[in-house]
């Protein structure tokens, strides 16, 4: 059970067990592989810049429920499994994070009109039950719980640097998560190397389907 965290937007109260339902709940991952990850998507995940205006233009579409008396609960997971709330000044802006890393992985885009142009990130949505989820998402340190359970798991599938962002979002309907992810794959050199030279090792993007279709 998890102590309480400086997060915790509630006062006072302990941690309650977690009722399990009677009917079977599932967690469910939507994955898609981007070529270029839509800086309004990037921008919508960490809620960047989103105001009570923001959130009434939102929800003139139609099918759209984002409650803004609840966008104060919105948090991500940063380096080392630390919660943050996405209203924190200290929010990295999510299109430099992932910009950052590609440019560290040498990775550069093909022109847009390319047709043999790699995917750069995977874009993962991480939900499942409504009635589960909300049960979770009714008390912080349940849905805190939650997350870092997912947190993790990403991490020991992508490694942590390449978890770009991972977001939850607990003003809509269902509380779900957005993760952006880097896989990346290890690249040897190749061809014959110097006596008491060592082979070159270089950490590469690597966005293919049966890589992490598999989830």
């Amino acid at each position: 059970m998890p102590g309480r965290s400086p997060l915790d937007p509630e006062q006072g109260g302990t941690l309650p067990p977690i009722k399990t339902p009677q009917s079977m709940a599932f967690q469910a991952l939507n994955i898609n592989g981007r070529i270029h990850m839509n800086p309004r998507v990037m921008n919508e995940n960490g809620r960047e810049g989103w105001t009570e205006k923001t959130y009434q233009d939102k929800n003139l579409d139609k099918g759209n429920h984002y409650d803004f008396a609840r966008s104060s609960r919105n948090f991500e997971l940063i380096k080392g499994c630390h919660p943050r709330f996405l209203n924190d000044p200290r929010h990295v802006p999510i299109e430099q994070r992932l910009n950052e890393r590609l440019k560290k992985l040498g990775f550069n885009y093909y022109k847009e009109d390319s047709k043999n142009a790699p995917y750069s990130c995977v874009d993962i949505i991480v939900g499942g039950d409504h009635d589960r989820m909300n049960e979770i998402g009714s008390n912080f340190f349940s849905i805190l719980s939650w997350a870092e359970d997912n947190y993790k798991f990403f991490c020991k599938k992508f490694g942590e640097d390449n978890i770009i962002s991972f977001c939850v979002h607990l003003d809509e309907t269902t509380p779900h998560a957005h993760v952006l992810a880097i896989p990346t794959a290890i690249n040897k050199q190749r061809g014959r190397v110097k006596s008491g030279e060592q082979r070159k090792v270089k950490e590469v993007v690597f966005v293919q389907g049966a890589f992490w279709r598999p989830l």
